[in-house]
């Protein structure tokens, strides 16, 4: 048995080294993806960006549906609260970043009694709770002239109003996004999260502040969220509330979450990018095609690979539950204390 563990061991080691150097080398190609000159390089960086835009939603969900298991239909809610944030203080003549910055705080702060509303309840109602907040945040954007009104609000011009500009915005907020996802998991407070997704009542006996650990994941999860929606108003330069508080942004959080890994760190970016590629390919032949495209492979995922795609790279870990890298090993009846 020891030398069963002890291969296994070392499959999974050399596995997490072949990640890490993939990861190396696909970060060192996009950070000099602009500086190469190719053809289309233009077009591959318009598609990288939204990718990142997408893997930082994604990200943002991430952290309360694959840690805690708050599955949230409202993340629109901040996409779309960042977006025009970020707008409003470009509008006042702040600097883009300052502007990105701040609209984040801004709605991590606005995250946290719209938190104390949604964790007053559980499973499908908190679920239908923050649809509803994202919907009535979409109507009274539409209803108030000088929030946007029907119209929409223009994105004045800024340092990342081009192509090379945004991509490296939306490139090392990714990285930034990843980085937190990864210390977040494995500290006390990752810890608590994963056991209240297993079980809140257990959790909160064991002394836990259910509560506040869940609303504390909110404020960063909102923030993240919210920088995706800054990205995306900078990179279009024109939002409408029917489009950032739009239940897609929320399903698509989703999707990626769970096709590219639930939990995991790359999870996001991986389905983010099989998103983005699918949209482009298929979307000019067929409108829409990719969402069937992604309907029939998220069917797949769940059946062969319920942990996602990035379990191609890593242990599967049947024996236990595999979160942000953690192994949660089940004791199996009569073994060994």
């Amino acid at each position: 048995m020891d030398g069963g563990k002890e291969i296994t061991t070392q499959q999974d080691g050399s596995k997490r080294k072949y990640l890490i150097w993939a990861a190396g080398l696909c970060g060192a190609v996009a950070l000099v993806l602009p500086a190469l000159h190719l053809p289309l390089v233009n077009y591959v960086m318009s598609v990288l960006t939204f990718a990142f835009i997408y893997t930082l939603l994604g990200q943002s969900w991430n952290l309360l549906g694959g840690l805690a298991k708050q599955f949230s239909l409202g993340h629109a809610a901040f996409f779309g609260l960042g977006a025009f944030a970020t707008a409003f203080l470009c509008s006042l003549g702040l600097p883009a970043l300052l502007a990105l910055a701040l609209a984040g705080l801004i709605v991590a702060v606005i995250s946290l009694p719209l938190g104390l509303i949604c964790f007053s309840t559980r499973g499908p109602f908190f679920t239908i709770i923050t649809l509803a907040i994202a919907e009535i945040l979409r109507i009274v954007f539409l209803w108030r002239p000088e929030l946007s009104g029907s119209e929409g609000i223009i994105v004045p011009n800024n340092i990342f109003s081009g192509k090379v500009g945004i991509y490296y915005l939306t490139l090392v907020a990714v990285a930034a996004s990843i980085a937190v996802a990864y210390w977040l998991a494995r500290s006390n407070h990752g810890l608590a999260l994963m056991a209240i997704g297993d079980d809140e009542e257990a959790s909160a006996e064991i002394g836990i502040k259910v509560r506040n650990t869940k609303s504390s994941t909110l404020l960063i999860s909102a923030s993240i969220a919210a920088i995706a929606g800054g990205c995306y108003g900078l990179s279009t330069q024109y939002l409408s509330p029917n489009d950032v508080f739009s239940i897609n942004f929320s399903l698509d959080a989703i999707f990626v979450s769970i096709i590219g890994g639930l939990g995991n760190p790359f999870g996001p970016l991986v389905g983010a990018l099989l998103f983005s590629i699918l949209e482009e390919t298929l979307d000019p032949l067929l409108p829409d095609a990719h969402l069937l495209m992604l309907g029939v492979i998220l069917l797949a995922i769940m059946f062969l690979l319920p942990r996602g795609l990035v379990t191609l790279f890593t242990r599967s870990g049947r024996e236990g539950s595999k979160v942000m890298g953690f192994k949660i090993r089940r004791r199996q009846p009569g073994s060994a204390h």
